[in-house]
């Protein structure tokens, strides 16, 4: 039903990456997508990584996430962003939840 997303994932005024969203829960509003780093994403990287570590990835409480998609619009998503880091398993990916997929 929903093709995948393409996104561009802000920290602030800083595109810190892009991903390639997919719905992973229809009902609920949850995107999730595997994450490219931009060189400004060096900033953040280690405080990412090791809030990933202890917490299980960074989320809108500590970082102001913005998640712009390819038709210029800003998600907006009830339940927050989550952006995971793990040089462990060489994942890089975020999740966004509770944004409203029919007005995509």
């Amino acid at each position: 039903m929903f093709e995948m997303i393409r996104a561009q994932v802000f920290i602030d005024k800083d595109r810190i990456g892009e991903a390639n969203l997919n719905v992973i829960d229809e009902y609920m509003g949850v995107l999730g997508g595997s994450m490219t780093a931009s060189p400004e994403y060096k900033k953040y990287r280690m405080r990412v990584q090791a809030i990933t570590i202890s917490k299980g990835g960074a989320n809108s409480e500590v970082f102001p996430f913005s998640i712009v998609i390819e038709n210029g619009v800003v998600l907006q998503s009830i339940g927050g962003v989550t952006l995971i880091d793990s040089p462990q398993f060489g994942e890089f990916y975020v999740e966004i939840a509770g944004v409203d997929l029919l007005n995509l």
